[in-house]
């Protein structure tokens, strides 16, 4: 393993529990597998996803945060594109393993304001 490996991985803006306060909506523009097997500890394997969302008051802002989890990484690997971009929020649910599963919920299909357009 090299010195930047598990640098790379967590790149490039950080974790989205960092990002987002849970509950808050925000647009999801796309989500893909970073990488498949990463041991976050010893003897603890974990999938790396990574999210490009904005904020629903700015969504030309876009970032691409860090999520590990098999709940949310379940939903990465079922994005085929075709439920995107999308109003979604995050939650903490208990699991059956014991512990809290931090999970990505659709809200609405997002649709831009059009310029010009009255409310």
């Amino acid at each position: 393993m090299g010195m930047f490996d598990k640098d790379k991985v967590f790149a490039p803006d950080g974790p989205m529990d960092k990002w987002v306060d849970e509950g808050t909506e925000f647009i999801l523009w796309d989500a893909r597998v970073k990488d498949e097997a990463f041991e976050a500890q010893e003897g603890v394997i974990v999938t790396m996803c990574h999210w490009d969302v904005s904020p629903l008051e700015s969504p030309e802002n876009v970032a691409t945060v860090s999520t590990i989890g098999s709940a949310m990484a379940q939903k990465a690997k079922d994005n085929d594109g075709s439920d995107l971009p999308a109003v979604v929020k995050t939650a903490r649910v208990p699991s059956d393993k014991g512990n809290d599963a931090y999970v990505l919920t659709f809200v609405r299909a997002y649709e831009p304001k059009k310029s010009g357009a009255k409310a």
